[in-house]
């Protein structure tokens, strides 16, 4: 498990899979997300304007950050062994940690037991929503990390993701912990 990088393209290994997210020129992605490795000045000898080039910019930022999230999801899953909600959906999906624990128990399985996941079936956070012992879950993958030394630096408060203040430290979290695993080896 661990990331990789190969002629302009980008992913995270997973046991037997590895997604890569390639670079597309910006006529190709003109009115999707954006994106690309063209300049963002020059499109079809025109001149753009300077909140057209910030527009362009922030298309560029989303693209590339649904491109992390499908890598975070796909290397989960390959970890996880079962399906997770759609890359659309998944911020929404590790709100209540039931995964992030699940993943905690994968990699420190002495720290999280599966026991000890609060609502590991999901059937009560489908129920009524969260409840504040889904906390509980994100606590116990962040003791899972901290168990094998992973930086406090890459590390998401639990805020972050129970109430969806910063969900890309999440994501970034989860590739830092993807090559951080790899180069120990698990």
């Amino acid at each position: 498990v661990g990331w990789s990088q190969v002629s302009g393209m980008s992913g995270i290994q997973g046991p037997g899979k590895q997604l890569r997210c390639q670079q597309r020129p910006m006529a190709e992605l003109e009115g999707s997300l954006g994106g690309g490795v063209l300049s963002l000045a020059v499109l079809d000898n025109e001149r753009l304007t300077a909140e057209e080039m910030d527009e362009r910019r922030r298309q560029n930022v989303a693209y590339e950050y649904l491109c992390h999230l499908e890598e975070a999801k796909r290397w989960m899953e390959a970890c996880l062994g079962e399906d997770l909600p759609p890359t659309t959906e998944l911020e929404e999906g590790l709100r209540n940690g039931v995964y992030l624990a699940k993943l905690g128990n994968f990699f420190s399985p002495k720290v999280v037991s599966l026991k000890k996941i609060y609502d590991r079936e999901q059937t009560r956070y489908k129920a009524t929503g969260l409840h504040f012992r889904h906390t509980d879950n994100v606590i116990q993958w962040l003791n899972a990390m901290d168990e094998i030394g992973l930086p406090k630096i890459f590390y998401p408060e639990t805020t972050d993701i129970y109430d969806r203040k910063n969900m890309p430290r999440c994501i970034y979290c989860i590739h830092a912990l993807s090559l951080y695993l790899f180069k120990l080896g698990l």
